[in-house]
């Protein structure tokens, strides 16, 4: 898998300390995106899912782990042999895409059984709000997912919970 860098112990990008996975490579390339290192795929370094857990354990001090990037899932099957590896520990795992989660069901439908939280939509510069916990601009959604389906959804004005 294409890793752009790991951060231990972050407070920034998901609930609670957890470490975060920051894949390279975006097609999306979002204006004012704070990640644009990780926009080329051929940039960062090849590394085995082994030595991204490996690395996870060593360093992080809770069993939360945040995949962002770039746009993790357009690293597709790697991905997801991640995603079962870390589930199959019992990391609770937050993934940020770019893409709209109905995109994500239909295109990348294994995935979100592994997946605890997704946070949803391209980073748009002219809806940019600092004020928002874990959200850049406020298009993007948090998905609380439960195998795979949305059982609350939170968005800048409302938390839905079903």
């Amino acid at each position: 898998m294409k890793i752009a860098g790991i951060v231990s112990n972050s407070l920034q990008d998901g609930d609670g300390v957890r470490a975060v996975i920051f894949t390279q490579g975006c097609s999306l390339h979002c204006p004012g995106c704070h990640n644009k290192h990780t926009w080329d795929f051929n940039d960062g370094c090849e590394m085995t899912d082994e030595e991204i857990i490996s690395f996870v354990q060593k360093n992080n001090i809770t069993k939360k782990v945040t995949i962002s990037g770039g746009n993790p899932l357009e690293q597709g099957d790697k991905l997801l042999s991640l995603l079962k590896k870390l589930k199959a520990l019992d990391y609770n795992i937050w993934v940020y895409s770019g893409f709209k989660f109905d995109y994500i069901k239909k295109v990348y439908p294994k995935h979100l059984k592994y997946i605890d939280v997704i946070v949803d939509g391209p980073f748009i510069e002219s809806m940019r709000d600092k004020t928002l916990k874990y959200m850049g601009s406020y298009n993007q959604r948090i998905l609380y997912l439960d195998e795979g389906v949305p059982y609350r959804i939170i968005t800048h004005m409302n938390d839905y919970i079903w």
